[in-house]
């Protein structure tokens, strides 16, 4: 009896023992590299490979179950992976010279993506930081050029910046000398921040619950910006050409902000600021040089505004401040110029500019004021004052 005892002991401490075990596997191809990797815990697992010189590459992992892949060709790369909790999984890969990746993961089931393809850089002096703190967080950066930048920060559970519907990785940028730069603080939210061309910037700051950002960058020079903070919002800025700037600022909940912009040096904002609830902005610039302002701030609710450009050098003004209002601007032409400004509740405006160097006033103060603008030519000139 006392024989099967100490047996059963015996193989419950070899269990034990196995299920302590963690692994590291470092392969080393080259001159000078350099590796260090650090695990306390349970069953983690850290694979390093590096063929090249001077690379250098270090692993940190604290809790249970957590899965770390370095992989680097080519000179000088820098990759640092650090994982405190449980089953956390990255991957790092770069290839080429004089790449820096910095990953941090703490707390559960925080992954790089699909296959843990976190961060991927290829070219030279290009850099990836990115943070998960909380749970089930997914990031990803890919990065394909010289010398780009992307920061990528959560805070929260549950927050997607990676595997997407159209994009991989919820930082993406080919070329060279781009910068993105992602914060999400809270639950559920949603980035992609996408960038082809040179010389691009991005900047999204999103705080509160399932937000969605989209920016999509295809040229050089461009400049994008989404800040939101509540919950349940949605903006996406998509620029086509070079040298084009759109800024979408959003504080409440429900709001929607959308600006396409196709061609050179337009520019387009919304602000949907000082807490106010299921505003709609669209914004379409088709040209080169138009300017297309939406405030829906105030606070204000339930306003839509639908702007439309196509043409060149024209400018657009709307104002909504107060609830249920609506608001319609279409130009064609080149040089137009519309202002429309709604103060009080469910008023309608319709502004139609066909030609060029028009020029349109809309004010509306009260309740229930309906305008219909229509401009068919050149220079031609129209106010209206509506108030109760």
């Amino acid at each position: 009896m006392k024989k099967v005892v100490l047996s059963t002991a015996a193989l419950l401490c070899g269990a034990v023992m196995i299920a302590q075990t963690n692994t590291s596997d470092v392969l080393q191809v080259g001159n000078v590299n350099g590796s260090t990797v650090s695990q306390t815990g349970l069953s983690n697992n850290s694979d390093v490979d590096q063929n090249g010189d001077e690379n250098t590459s270090t692993v940190t992992q604290v809790g249970t179950l957590n899965d770390a892949y370095t992989d680097q060709n080519g000179d000088s790369n820098t990759s640092g992976i650090d994982q405190n909790g449980a089953e956390n999984g990255y991957q790092t890969t770069q290839d080429g010279t004089g790449n820096t990746s910095t990953v941090t993961q703490d707390g559960e089931s925080n992954s790089g993506g699909v296959g843990f393809w976190g961060t991927w850089q290829i070219g030279s002096g290009n850099t990836s930081t990115t943070s998960s703190v909380g749970d089930d967080n997914e990031t990803g950066t890919y990065q394909v050029g010289d010398n780009n930048t992307a920061t990528l920060d959560q805070l929260g559970d549950r927050n997607d910046a990676n595997y997407n519907t159209r994009y991989l990785f919820g930082i993406e940028q080919m070329g060279d000398g781009n910068i993105a730069s992602v914060y999400q603080t809270g639950d559920d939210n949603w980035v992609s921040t996408v960038q082809d061309g040179d010389n691009n910037s991005s900047y999204v700051d999103q705080t509160g619950d399932a937000n969605e950002s989209r920016i999509f960058s295809d040229g050089d020079e461009n400049m994008a910006d989404h800040y939101q903070t509540g919950d349940f919002n949605d903006s996406r800025i998509d620029q086509l050409g070079n040298g084009n700037y759109a800024d979408a600022y959003v504080e409440g909940d429900y709001n929607i902000s959308d600006i396409d912009q196709d061609g050179d040096n337009n520019e387009a904002w919304t602000d949907q600021g000082y807490t106010g609830d299921n505003n709609l902005s669209t914004q379409s610039q088709l040209g080169n040089g138009n300017f297309s302002y939406v405030s829906q701030a105030g606070p204000s609710n339930d306003n839509s505004s639908d702007v439309d450009q196509t043409g060149d050098n024209n400018d657009s003004f709307v104002g909504q401040n107060g609830d249920e209002n609506t608001s319609d601007v279409d130009q064609l032409g080149d040089d137009n110029t519309s202002d429309v400004q709604q103060d009080g509740f469910l008023h309608m405006s319709t502004v139609m500019q066909d030609g060029n160097l028009n020029i349109s006033d809309v004010s509306q103060t009260g309740n229930n004021h309906m305008s219909t603008v229509n401009q068919l030519g050149n220079m031609n000139t129209s106010t209206v004052t509506q108030s109760n």
